[in-house]
């Protein structure tokens, strides 16, 4: 039987209570709870339903910073957009 799930990047997050004390298996594979859950590019943490956004801030500073330094200084304001 194919199954589309790979128990290996599978992980289990709780919204609004404790994790179970009990454990899930997929494939005979213990399946891991987590505090933070990436999907699609976004961590959600557990208990809050919280959405960190610090590593997308991070990583679009970055980029913009990269842009200006090709530019330099006295860039086009419109090459830029």
């Amino acid at each position: 039987m194919d199954t589309s799930s790979n128990a290996s990047k599978t992980q289990c997050i709780t919204f609004g209570g404790r994790n179970p004390q009990s454990c899930l298996r997929l494939d005979s594979v213990v399946l891991q709870w987590t505090v933070r859950l990436k999907y699609l590019g976004v961590f959600f943490c557990s208990n809050s339903c919280h959405v960190d956004i610090q590593t997308a801030v991070g990583k679009f500073h970055g980029s913009f910073n990269n842009v200006l330094s090709v530019l330099g200084k006295g860039g086009n304001e419109l090459t830029a957009v």
